[in-house]
Parts: C-alpha cells; sequence; structure tokens
C-alpha cells in the first residue's frame, strides 16, 4: 500500500574505532515504535544514544512533537530489530 506521507526509516552503523572510521557494519532498516498509531508516527527521527554492555538506551522524536526513549538489546539494534524494545516516555520532571 502506498502512504500519501513520507516515511521516516533508521539504520544503526558500526565505525572503526580509530580514523579514518570505516564503516564496518550497516544494518537492515527500522522504524522505531509509533504512539499515534496514524500519519503522525511517520516522521521519527533519533536525538541520543547510549550504550551500556549489552544495552542501547535510545532517544527519539515523534511527529517533532513528542519525545520517547527506547531501551533494547544492543544485538537487536544492530540487527535492526527495534520493534523488539521497550518504549517509554521521556521524563523531564
Amino acid at each position: 500500500t502506498a502512504f500519501p506521507y513520507r516515511m521516516y526509516y533508521h539504520r544503526a552503523y558500526r565505525f572503526e574505532s580509530s580514523p579514518p572510521f570505516r564503516i564496518l557494519y550497516i544494518s537492515e532498516r527500522f522504524r522505531f515504535p509509533g504512539v499515534y498509531d496514524d500519519e503522525r508516527d511517520a516522521i521519527q527521527f533519533a536525538i541520543g544514544l547510549c550504550i551500556h554492555k549489552d544495552q542501547a538506551i535510545i532517544s527519539y522524536g515523534i511527529a517533532d512533537y513528542t519525545s520517547r526513549v527506547l531501551s533494547m538489546e544492543l544485538d537487536a539494534l544492530l540487527g535492526g530489530r527495534a520493534s523488539e524494545g521497550k518504549a517509554g516516555t521521556l521524563n523531564t520532571g
């Protein structure tokens, strides 16, 4: 089914740890879990990434309005399986 709006997708990259930082791996494309269950979920963008041991925590925005965080296994992120993560709201208080 064709969408009348633009869909945003993401990929995880792994780089060499020293210059020239060649790309070693690119994941399959993926989307973050949505919030609205309508076309607003098509607009999403990664904001931040924190890696701790085997966990990835990603902050992201939906529809230029809502901020969310996603916690997932690092292997799932590198495999392009962001839907396996647990999403939650970003508490700013």
